[in-house]
């Protein structure tokens, strides 16, 4: 609070508004108020908020498999919040590149209350195509619409076509890696879901097979 010593023409201590008052050598002096700089960033916060922002920006892009893939999960929270914490360890900073990296082996992109299909591999049948083959585990109580997903990444991080096949007819699927135009290796995620005799929308983990082409 600012305190005015000699009437309404004299001078005042402390602060009024932006004003600041005080006296030097019996001076009355009238300074404005020093603005305040917020403290720089460390290089831990820095690199913390690039990989959040990339996390982020990942599962935007496949944000209609995650609202599936992490359904079950997400409970008083959105499946892309909760696909963003699970997976955040999986993000990296490389300082001398200045870039992110992703262990792509590693991330979840599902997480249901079914295990995940087991024996996943991917075998190349023919120049440019690949096939994969998976098992599961035969369901217990009656349920409708099953379906398996699946998800590709390419190297550099771009996302291409899903497939979604009935899980009940499908044991394999095919890929011709010249049609979706690539030529290295590719990431590759499945996933199924479907709906019990309650009604409750069950879904797996997610398992992965890297394709090398």
């Amino acid at each position: 609070m600012g305190k005015i010593s000699k009437g309404i023409l004299g001078g005042f201590s402390g602060t009024v508004g932006s004003v600041v008052g005080s006296t030097w050598k019996g001076i009355d002096v009238i300074r404005s108020k020093p603005k305040m700089y917020k403290k720089s960033s460390t290089q831990s916060q820095i690199e913390q908020r690039k990989k959040f922002g990339a996390a982020v920006k990942f599962f935007s892009n496949i944000q209609d498999v995650i609202k599936i893939s992490f359904h079950e999960a997400a409970i008083h929270q959105t499946a892309h919040n909760v696909a963003i914490k699970e997976n955040f360890k999986h993000f990296s900073y490389d300082a001398q590149r200045d870039e992110i990296k992703i262990d792509y082996s590693k991330l979840i992109i599902s997480n249901g209350s079914r295990p995940p299909v087991r024996n996943l591999v991917a075998t190349k049948s023919a120049d440019n195509m690949f096939e994969i083959d998976w098992e599961y585990d035969a369901f217990e109580d009656e349920y409708k619409d099953p379906y398996i997903h699946f998800l590709f990444i390419a190297e550099d991080g771009k996302v291409l076509p899903r497939m979604k096949l009935d899980l009940l007819v499908s044991t394999q699927c095919n890929i011709n890696m010249k049609e979706l135009g690539l030529s290295g290796n590719v990431h590759a995620y499945c996933f199924f879901n479907y709906t019990d005799s309650e009604g409750i929308h069950r879904t797996s983990d997610s398992a992965y097979v890297l394709i090398n082409n």
